[in-house]
């Protein structure tokens, strides 16, 4: 085991503790306001967890961070190689299609670990980028992009290219699906609330941006969605990779389709896969805190109860227009 992973694995019985500490968040650097705590009281009992498995969480964040600051390109290559314990039989099978290839991935667990692990899978084959938030107009970034351009970007013979999320990242990122090449790219982000469409996502309605499917769309790539969740008591992770998704196209006998609803259709195909994976770890979503201050929960319909549910719609006497403001008949 690598050496800093005995260290948190010491640490692993804060997991048991059920209360919060906010020296403990002080330390971590993740101070909550009373609405995060709550949000992330929902998410561990969704989870199945107590408190303290988000704070352990937290705990790892904060060793592999300073790892990747400290430690030569090496080190930082042998300590993820160590850690991994990904199945990559579905991504060998996904490049043996000569067509581009999305590597969708959610801001859960040690997703960074994953991402290093998969370029490193992938650069010998393909020509792969990394398409993400520019440090300069996304904080919280600085510390990736200094580690994709330490780790790959000195290298001359590197395969591996950053993308950042602007309208010059975009075109590149479909010159290079079209010709074939791996895109990794974080599609549970957004920057305008109102370039988005919801989703139900575990329990809630979530916002999702349709960019990764249009990539897909536009340029017959497949999107093969993949969730990196933790392995055991230390910084062990695993990669969790779902099928293949292609572009949704109309269905049979549909007549012309809005692009848009198309788009959407994909993205529901991911972000189920996601579900799948995640509902049992949501603890471990970056964004956890954001979707769980909302208390409603999203409202699922049985078939049986479209019916009813329409009827109700269509009797609701505030959709009616008031008699007195009827246009009178000729």
């Amino acid at each position: 085991m690598f050496l800093p992973s005995y260290f948190v694995a010491a640490m692993a019985p804060i997991v048991f503790v059920n209360r919060r500490y906010r020296w403990l968040e002080r330390y971590l650097d993740t101070p909550l306001t009373e609405r995060d705590y709550r949000a992330l009281r929902i998410a561990c009992e969704r989870s199945n967890s107590r408190f303290g498995k988000f704070y352990h969480w937290y705990f790892q964040k904060k060793v592999i961070s300073s790892i990747w600051k400290r430690f030569t390109k090496e080190s930082v290559l042998k300590m993820t190689s160590s850690l991994d314990r990904t199945n990559y039989d579905p991504l060998d099978a996904a490049l043996l299609n000569g067509r581009g290839l999305i590597l969708a991935l959610p801001h859960h667990g040690l997703y960074i670990n994953s991402i290093v692990s998969l370029i490193e899978r992938v650069k010998f084959s393909r020509d792969i980028y990394i398409f993400y938030g520019d440090p300069a107009t996304h904080p919280g970034n600085e510390v990736f992009d200094a580690l994709c351009k330490r780790v790959w970007l000195n290298d001359p013979r590197s395969r591996v290219h950053i993308l950042y999320d602007n309208r010059a990242g975009m075109g590149k990122a479909l010159r290079a699906l079209q010709s074939g090449a791996v895109v990794i790219i974080m599609p549970d982000v957004f920057k305008n609330e109102l370039d988005t469409f919801q989703i139900p996502f575990c329990g809630r309605a979530i916002n999702i941006m349709l960019g990764t499917a249009v990539l897909a769309r536009k340029t017959n790539a497949r999107i093969l969605p993949v969730v990196c969740t933790p392995v055991g008591i230390g910084m062990a992770f695993a990669t969790k990779m779902g099928p293949c998704i292609e572009p949704c196209r109309p269905f049979y006998d549909e007549g012309d389709v809005d692009a848009d609803l198309l788009n959407y259709r994909t993205m529901l195909q991911v972000f189920r896969y996601y579900e799948s994976v995640m509902s049992e770890g949501i603890v471990y979503w970056q964004f956890a805190r954001q979707v769980y201050a909302h208390d409603v929960e999203f409202p699922l319909l049985d078939v049986g109860e479209l019916g009813p549910a329409a009827d109700a719609l269509v009797a609701d006497a505030r959709l009616h227009v008031p008699v007195a403001f009827e246009v009178p008949s000729a």
